[in-house]
Formats: C-alpha cells, sequence, structure tokens
C-alpha cells in the first residue's frame, strides 16, 4: 500500500476492512509521513501503543516519492529532477513569490501532445505517472529540499488532462486538510485543450 497515493478516508476505509483499526490510526500515519515528512510512520505514538497492528503494517506500506537525483539553481527558482521507481526521471520546479513557493508538478512522463515549441514532446510519450509519483513531488519539494510550498501549479511535464484519474486522485490528496493541506483555490492545472476533459474536470 503505497501511503502517497491513498486520501486520508481511503486510508482509514483500508485500515477497517484488514486491520479493524480507524480513523484514529490512520490519522496518526498521515501526520507522520505528509505532515512530519517521514518516510516511516511507526515512531508515532499510536503505533508504539498498537505492537500487534503496527507489525502488520510493517512489510504492508510504502513511501517512495521518488529519488532526488540532481537540482539545478537559477536565482532563487530551483528544477529538481527526481528519479521514479522505474529508472524514468521527470522535473519539477520551484517557483519563488513573495512570501512563499510556487511547485510546478509533472503528471506524465514525456507528452503524446506534439506540441513543437515543447522540449517535453521531443521525449515522446513514455507514460502517465501514477498518484504518488504526482503527490511525491511535493513531499520531496518540502521535505527532502526544504521549501515553504503553497501553491501548486500542473504545468511540467505532460498533459495533466490526458492523465485524468491520477491528476483527480492526486489533487485531492494535496488539498487534504490533515495531510499536505494545499487549498484547491492554490492548484492550478494548465491544459493544451483536452475540452471533453475540460468539462468533465
Amino acid at each position: 500500500m503505497e501511503i502517497l497515493a491513498h486520501s486520508l478516508d481511503e486510508l482509514t476505509q483500508q485500515f477497517k476492512a484488514g486491520y479493524k483499526k480507524g480513523r484514529y490510526h490512520a490519522e496518526a500515519v498521515y501526520r507522520e509521513i505528509f505532515k512530519n515528512g517521514r518516510t516511516s510512520p511507526f515512531e508515532a505514538a499510536e503505533l508504539k501503543a498498537s505492537p500487534a497492528f503496527a507489525d502488520k503494517l510493517q512489510d504492508r506500506i510504502s513511501v517512495f516519492p521518488g529519488r532526488v537525483t540532481e537540482t539545478i539553481k537559477d536565482g532563487r527558482l530551483v528544477k529538481f529532477i527526481t528519479r521514479l521507481a522505474d529508472g524514468l526521471e521527470i522535473e519539477s520546479v520551484i517557483i519563488p513569490m513573495t512570501n512563499h513557493q510556487t511547485l510546478c508538478v509533472s503528471s506524465q512522463v514525456g507528452c503524446r501532445m506534439g506540441c513543437r515549441f515543447c522540449q517535453t514532446a521531443k521525449m515522446g510519450f513514455r507514460r502517465n505517472m501514477a498518484v504518488h509519483e504526482i503527490t511525491g513531488q511535493l513531499f520531496n519539494a518540502r521535505f527532502t529540499l526544504g521549501a515553504d510550498i503553497k501553491n501548486i501549479v500542473f504545468m511540467g511535464m505532460g498533459e495533466p488532462l490526458d492523465n485524468f484519474d491520477s491528476v483527480t486522485r492526486a489533487i485531492r490528496i494535496l488539498n487534504e486538510q490533515k495531510g499536505f493541506n494545499i487549498a484547491l483555490r492554490h492548484i492550478t492545472v494548465s491544459t493544451a485543450g483536452l475540452v471533453d476533459k475540460i468539462d468533465r474536470f
């Protein structure tokens, strides 16, 4: 179970169905990962007080946001490269604002839109990114690179609405108040113009 791919409600339901635990323990796991930036939640007091549950959980959850392999700085702007589990790499950009920072995230490895002005288009399309690979970019920006991210823009590699299900699920996780807590009004989805998906969105 990849925690970065679950909303708090989804994690609560998983704990109820699989372990007869509920929101109390789900919130503890969520806090450790999404608020405190840990890749393991097992230092949480709530899990230490439930050792049998924690033991069952040990080999069944994972937190893998991808590994930051390179950062490129241009003044206060920072581009970082993340290597995903299959070895493919994506780009994200931390953009300086007046009092905080904006994170530009990728949603696909490559792109199939073929826009001639776009560097990513020259890669062609490799694959859609999974939910945890999208949310993992914020995890790394905040906790690996220490950026104070308040805004998200889906303007990185790929066409977000061409990966509709993963992007919309990721937005719900980014918005979760007890998690990353990015307000919906601070999330922008940029599209090349997939009209049917705009209507659905």
